[in-house]
């Protein structure tokens, strides 16, 4: 037995069946089989007699087939670029592969789905409605990836033609989701002409369409070029800086809060950090509640809240394969932990990465200084790797990690040649270092946290020595690995309140050695948190020439504060991205004088990694922070 390729059994046809070549004219006929797409798409349904079921589901196929690598290809190439192609040929292959999958999931899902919700109706107006919505979607898809595009564009600089890209590839696949989305009231038109129906109303006019598209093109470029001027590319150079008189210190103790430190007072742990609370102005510091320590930090260095500056914890989301934060914010991460769920691929689209400084988005005050062309001391602050090259010297929060592993942190410690020498020297520093811990049996968290904490005061000082800052920020966090790992149920040789008298004495022990180090015209501040498992109140302190009345003060400092109030105090202007005002009651009437507050200027987005060497090594990292209690 035949069969005819109009679909009839046993070689012929009914007398009332079209033929194949008068349902390809009654489709050209009605604005249809006009372009190749539409031949691709409709190819199956011409060729066999199938049901409404199994021609939504053909076209929802071979939509799926030529769209995901459409969208696919074009993000994954984007993507990379933002990462400067860190990763190769093959990450990139990579990625392209398990995009195109992804979106082509997802659009032949949409039109199936248009199919199902469209099947009741005729023809000519599943075909409108279709064409209505491919607009729609097109212009959503289009402003979404303005929107995305502009908060990654911070990170970028001042490449123009990057941004007139965006603007073009945005387009075309504004224009792509449009023809798309309308396959679905095609297939349905090719069913009436199969079915020699009355013809229905024409296909409406691709005008409609193509004004859509240029509309939501030309929303794109508002949304992408709005803003540039309160957002440079670049920090001005040159602003105008009022003389602070001395240099700016800055001690960051994590896991310290103001009700820790009044039992380590009792207990006479801390008798250090007792005589300079007890000469520095002081004001409660409100810490924002449910945060991991980068986020908290990274907060203190930015002044903003982790929506503004991008670290919201110990871990982060990024599009597998390529380097680079995802930078898109919440929805994005649920589109691609969706994915990953039902993604049939060998690999995830998103994969979980230790904190760096590729995720932060917004400059720390460090940064700030260095983009003045004024030199920093920079030393184990949270998303501080890969470290960007700054007048002075930068110690990264991983740089001891890659030590204890034997790597050079080329990196991670900026200049390279310091790197170099730390690599070189470590044997010998560690030896030596071993004298200078607390007595007793420590466990492996604890000894690793103190280690990295001495490395990190030992370069500190160093560099205080060698390069002489006009700011320099250190941050210990020993203190919160014990307090964590207690919490854990992690106990070692030594019991909870042992370890927490061990790490608190060695904390105040390097309080001692930085503000040894302090001259007489220097002002020092202290950070104070209560860390993961403490309260929710630390403290904010000022030594130093200028500073009020010893003691504390009645009104408390907003964690947003301290950024603006460090920037105050290293003398530039507030940044504009700041919401906070400095705690201007830190500093008396005539020291406040000599630092006016003047009007925010805009310094722009954090400088990029060094180009002599990006840190990789995110297993031994992620291992490393798992040792410590940060990350389960």
């Amino acid at each position: 037995m035949s069969t005819d390729p109009a679909g009839g059994p046993g070689g012929g046809k009914p007398d009332d069946a079209p033929t194949l070549e008068e349902i390809r004219e009654e489709l050209r006929r009605r604005g249809y089989l006009d372009s190749p797409l539409d031949r691709f798409l409709l190819r199956d349904r011409l060729r066999r007699r199938l049901t409404r079921a199994g021609a939504a589901a053909t076209v929802a196929a071979r939509a799926g087939l030529p769209g995901g690598p459409l969208v696919g290809i074009p993000v994954a190439v984007t993507a990379s670029a933002l990462a400067s192609g860190h990763g190769g040929a093959g990450a990139l292959l990579r990625l392209a592969l398990v995009l195109s999958v992804a979106f082509g999931l997802l659009l032949a899902l949409l039109e199936g789905a248009a199919a199902v919700i469209l099947r009741r109706l005729g023809g000519g107006r599943a075909a409108r409605l279709a064409a209505r919505a491919g607009v729609v979607v097109a212009g959503l898809g289009t402003v979404y990836l303005a929107l995305w595009w502009r908060a990654r564009r911070g990170n970028l600089g001042g490449i123009g033609w990057l941004d007139l890209l965006s603007i073009a590839l945005i387009a075309l696949l504004a224009v792509g989701l449009a023809r798309l989305t309308g396959a679905a009231g095609s297939a349905l038109v090719a069913a009436e002409a199969a079915a020699r129906k009355q013809p229905a109303p024409q296909r409406p006019r691709r005008r409609r369409a193509a004004v859509g598209v240029v509309l939501a093109a030309g929303l794109a470029a508002l949304l992408l070029f709005a803003g540039r001027r309160a957002e440079p590319a670049a920090p001005p150079t040159g602003v105008a800086r009022s003389d602070p008189g001395g240099r700016l210190l800055v001690l960051g103790l994590d896991g310290v809060g103001r009700a820790e430190l009044e039992d380590a007072r009792r207990a006479g742990l801390v008798p250090s950090l007792d005589d300079l609370l007890a000469q520095a102005a002081v004001r409660p510091l409100r810490r924002p509640p449910g945060l991991d320590p980068p986020a908290v930090w990274t907060t203190y260095a930015t002044g903003l809240w982790p929506a503004g500056h991008g670290v919201d914890g110990v871990e982060w989301q990024s599009l597998a394969g390529v380097p680079a934060p995802a930078g898109a914010g919440p929805l994005l991460s649920a589109l691609l932990e969706a994915a990953d769920a039902v993604l049939p691929a060998p690999g995830r689209v998103s994969r979980s990465r230790p904190v760096s400084s590729q995720v932060r988005r917004a400059p720390a005050v460090w940064e700030i200084l260095g983009g003045q062309g004024l030199p920093v001391a920079v030393a184990h602050w949270w998303a501080t790797s890969p470290v960007s090259r700054l007048p002075g010297c930068v110690i990264g929060d991983r740089a001891y990690a890659r030590l204890e592993r034997g790597t050079v942190p080329v990196g991670d410690i900026h200049p390279a040649a310091r790197a170099v020498a730390a690599g070189r020297e470590h044997a010998r520093w560690l030896e030596a270092a071993a004298s200078r811990l607390p007595d007793g049996d420590l466990d492996d968290a604890l000894r690793r946290a103190l280690l990295a904490d001495l490395f990190a005061v030992d370069g500190w000082l160093e560099c205080l020595a060698v390069h002489e800052p006009v700011a320099g920020f250190v941050y210990l966090w020993s203190v919160d690995v014990a307090r964590g790992a207690d919490a854990a149920g992690r106990h070692g040789l030594l019991s909870a309140a042992e370890r927490m008298r061990a790490a608190l004495r060695f904390a105040d022990g390097q309080a001692a050695r930085i503000a040894a180090a302090r001259r007489p015209e220097d002002r020092l501040v202290l950070i104070l948190d209560p860390g993961r498992t403490g309260g929710q109140e630390g403290l904010l302190a000022l030594l130093g020439p200028g500073r009020a009345a010893p003691g504390g003060g009645e009104e408390a400092a907003g964690a947003l504060q301290v950024a603006p109030t460090l920037l105050w105090l290293a003398g530039l202007p507030v940044s504009a991205r700041m919401p906070a005002p400095p705690a201007e009651g830190l500093l008396a009437g005539d020291g406040a004088g000599s630092l006016p507050l003047r009007p925010p200027v805009a310094y722009g987005p954090p400088p990029p990694p060094a180009a002599e060497g990006v840190a990789s090594d995110e297993a031994g990292a992620r291992e490393y922070l798992k040792s410590l209690g940060y990350i389960e």
